[in-house]
């Protein structure tokens, strides 16, 4: 017999607002992904909206800038506070429908990206996959769980590349992320688990991602 998949997903939302239980729903689904074959039991909940997770100071923000200058004003007194004296920033803003520069600091100096890099993996995100794209975490089994809830066998965690299944977005503390994963086994009958937890990262393809950073 074809066991019947479970859907599930575990993007909190950007507010961190703990989201709605969800009602999770059965489909029938062949294996296609990553190095797993064959039909399995694929426990799943509902998506939430994508996380794009961006510091914020915790003062309030004072809004937009109304006109040109005082944007240039707000960019100029922030990177020239005092607290910087020892930092270097590199900034250039083009407008993108005329092409002119709005503003600009050492923007003629050479700094290593770093972490800046990223910007330009989520602007490819937001670009080819759209704002209400969700990143799916799936949990697969090779069987359902028995009358008692124990699950014979494996429980592999397909991962997507969530970045919000992190502690840094809750305190500090790994487990809340993990909330919808444990919502979606609880509700689909398994208490207790007689295999191992297997983390499972074949959808992800090439060398790893520290290869020509320069970091053995």
């Amino acid at each position: 017999m074809t066991p019947a998949p479970l859907r599930t997903s575990a993007s909190p939302p950007l507010s961190l607002i703990r989201p709605p239980t969800q009602t999770l729903t059965s489909t029938r689904e062949p294996s296609q992904e990553g190095s797993m074959n064959g039909n399995r039991t694929v426990f799943r909940s509902g998506s939430s909206p994508p996380c794009f997770w961006l510091w914020e100071p915790a003062r309030r923000s004072r809004g937009p800038a109304g006109t040109l200058t005082e944007l240039q004003k707000r960019l100029s007194d922030h990177v020239t506070q005092p607290r910087f004296a020892a930092a270097l920033w590199g900034v250039k803003v083009v407008s993108r429908d005329t092409g002119k520069v709005l503003f600009e600091h050492n923007s003629q100096k050479l700094f290593s990206p770093a972490s800046n890099s990223k910007l330009y993996t989520v602007a490819l995100a937001l670009d080819r996959l759209g704002a209400d794209y969700r990143i799916r975490t799936s949990l697969y089994s090779a069987s359902k769980p028995d009358a008692s809830g124990r699950l014979a066998g494996d429980l592999i965690v397909y991962g997507r590349g969530d970045p919000c299944i992190n502690a840094r977005l809750h305190n500090g503390d790994i487990y809340p992320a993990l909330e919808p994963l444990v919502s979606a086994l609880t509700n689909a009958g398994v208490k207790s688990i007689a295999g191992d937890l297997i983390g499972d990262e074949s959808y992800f393809r090439g060398p790893p991602f520290w290869i020509g950073l320069g970091v053995g």
